[in-house]
């Protein structure tokens, strides 16, 4: 992602890198149920 674009940003940094943590977790738990289905 652009650095000026996350200085930019309306959030301050522990926010952001909340809100950063949180999508990962979702992607990666998306990419988990999906690996899960192709398995089963």
């Amino acid at each position: 992602m652009d650095k000026d674009y996350i200085r930019s940003s309306p959030y301050p940094a522990s926010v952001w890198a909340e809100e950063m943590r949180k999508h990962r977790l979702e992607a990666l738990a998306r990419l988990k149920s999906i690996q899960g289905f192709e398995t089963a």
